[in-house]
C-alpha cells in the first residue's frame, strides 16, 4: 500500500525572520499564525497555544488541506 501522506516542509528560514524582525526565536504561549501554501496558493491558519503545538498543529492542517509548505509568520 501506498503512503498517501502528503509530506509537509516547515520552512526553516521563516523561523529566521521571525527572529530578526521580533529580537527572539518563536517559542512559548501565544497567538501564533502560520501560512499553509500549495502551488503559489496561501492560506492562513492562527493558533492559541504553544509555539511546538501550534507547528504540529499547523503541519496536521496543512496535511488535511493537501498543501506542501509550513511558514511562521512574524
Amino acid at each position: 500500500m501506498a503512503n498517501t501522506r502528503t509530506k509537509v516542509e516547515f520552512d526553516q528560514e521563516s523561523a529566521a525572520r521571525y527572529e530578526f524582525a521580533n529580537g527572539h526565536r518563536p517559542k512559548g504561549y501565544g497567538c501564533w499564525s502560520f501560512s499553509l501554501g500549495r502551488n503559489g496558493a496561501w492560506t492562513e491558519f492562527r493558533f492559541q497555544g504553544t509555539y511546538t503545538d501550534g507547528k504540529k498543529a499547523a503541519i496536521r492542517e496543512a496535511r488535511g488541506l493537501g498543501c506542501d509548505t509550513v511558514v511562521v509568520n512574524s
